[in-house]
């Protein structure tokens, strides 16, 4: 039987090996381009770049203002002035001498004299809190009890919560000399109130139980709590302070805050204390130290088409969600008015240097960078990341002092 010729069985063969050489050359031409582009990405060059980072959140803030008012008898008969007046403590605030309530003096005074007796400097706190429990139902409470009871107490107590033996004492005499229902100039001084403000005509619910006294005592209760009170108001000269409006508000409980180590540090250097345990020596402290609150974070209210800057002087833990603390000291007049409102709140407001995730590699526990020098060699450059916002982190300058805007770097795309 005959054989196959020797180039029949070459041809047979060369057919077998064509297959394999065709996958052996596609493998080296899939790696081939992997490595060029692996290379197209090295080459690719960026430059720090710095900005101003913010971080937005819708909220809604609470005000606790430094509140002060008298209910005066027939006063829509003789008020002269605008809501929103400022006021000093020697200017008439009605056209004509006035009757101070007597049933008002009286609850004011029986408050007072129940803190004497109660000695509630030596537990403000469960003070406090017995008014936060019912604060809704004592906002919606209308005119002057003729009865002193448990409810007119708490309704009064939170103006006169931070005041010592001595204070209350006093307080207690400068109302009972007012309680006498014969016709007096109504001014400022005169009636013992706060030295200056905005004027207004009535008072509400609100405004009657809520005022930054009870701001050490804050918690997500407290400001579930404020949701439910009465904003209607009532006539009274109701006089709100002109030195500065806090404001709280929920900030949730993942996003860090940038500004939020800051307030701490700030508070263990002017104050000696970080935490939340010394409240109401702090708020004491801020309230006395007035200078000291532009040290603080800047953030930034948008409020009807307006910017307004305040300052971020605490935020409360309280579980895993956090509160915001606001002051503002400018532009008083345009919150004055309010207690309750929602707006845009730039809360974090920082200078930070921006690169691209994919810029960044880990090793261990710490980031790194490659950066370019003499346009040619690289070095690793450790980074530390502040936050990430979205396809890209934030570091902050301090926190990196080898980089500056304009370092050239190797960013992959």
């Amino acid at each position: 039987m005959s054989q196959p010729s020797s180039r029949k069985v070459s041809k047979q063969v060369n057919r077998r090996r064509l297959p394999r050489l065709g996958l052996a050359f596609f493998f080296i031409i899939l790696v081939l381009g992997g490595f060029l582009y692996n290379q197209y990405r090295r080459a690719a060059k960026a430059f720090v770049s710095a900005e101003t980072y913010h971080y937005t959140v819708g909220a809604r803030l609470y005000e606790f203002k430094s509140v002060d008012y008298v209910i005066v008898d027939g006063l829509s008969g003789i008020k002269t002035l605008k809501n929103g007046t400022k006021v000093n403590g020697y200017m008439p605030l009605t056209s004509a001498p006035g009757v101070v309530n007597t049933h008002y003096l009286q609850n004011q005074i029986d408050t007072l004299s129940k803190m004497e007796s109660d000695q509630t400097y030596n537990h403000r706190r469960d003070t406090a809190q017995s008014v936060i429990d019912r604060v809704g139902s004592l906002t919606r409470k209308k005119g002057q009890d003729t009865t002193f009871g448990d409810d007119t107490f708490k309704m009064n107590v939170s103006r006169y919560l931070p005041y010592d033996a001595a204070e209350i004492k006093a307080k207690r005499e400068q109302l009972t000399g007012l309680n006498d229902g014969k016709p007096r100039q109504i001014v400022l001084h005169d009636l013992g109130m706060q030295a200056s403000g905005f004027y207004y005509d009535s008072i509400s619910g609100y405004d009657k139980v809520v005022n930054e006294n009870l701001l050490p005592y804050m918690s997500m209760d407290f400001l579930k709590q404020l949701n439910t009170t009465d904003r209607s108001t009532e006539a009274a000269v109701c006089i709100i302070g002109n030195s500065r409006i806090y404001a709280a508000f929920d900030i949730g409980s993942s996003e860090a805050l940038i500004s939020e180590s800051d307030v701490k540090a700030l508070k263990k250097s002017y104050f000696g204390d970080d935490t939340n345990q010394k409240s109401e020596e702090y708020y004491k402290f801020l309230s006395e130290r007035a200078d000291m609150v532009y040290q603080y974070p800047e953030v930034t209210i948008h409020k009807n088409g307006k910017d307004y800057k305040a300052y971020l002087v605490d935020v409360v833990q309280d579980g895993t969600a956090r509160i915001a603390v606001v002051v503002i000291k400018d532009y008083l007049e345009d919150f004055a008015g309010e207690t309750v409102f929602n707006a845009n709140v730039d809360i974090d407001n920082y200078r930070v240097y921006r690169i691209p995730r994919t810029a960044v590699y880990e090793r261990g526990d710490k980031s790194y960078i490659h950066v370019i020098e003499k346009d040619f060699f690289e070095r690793e450059q450790e980074i530390h990341i502040k936050k990430t916002d979205g396809g890209d982190v934030l570091l902050e300058p301090a926190e990196n002092p080898d980089l500056t805007t304009g370092t050239p770097y190797r960013k992959y795309v």
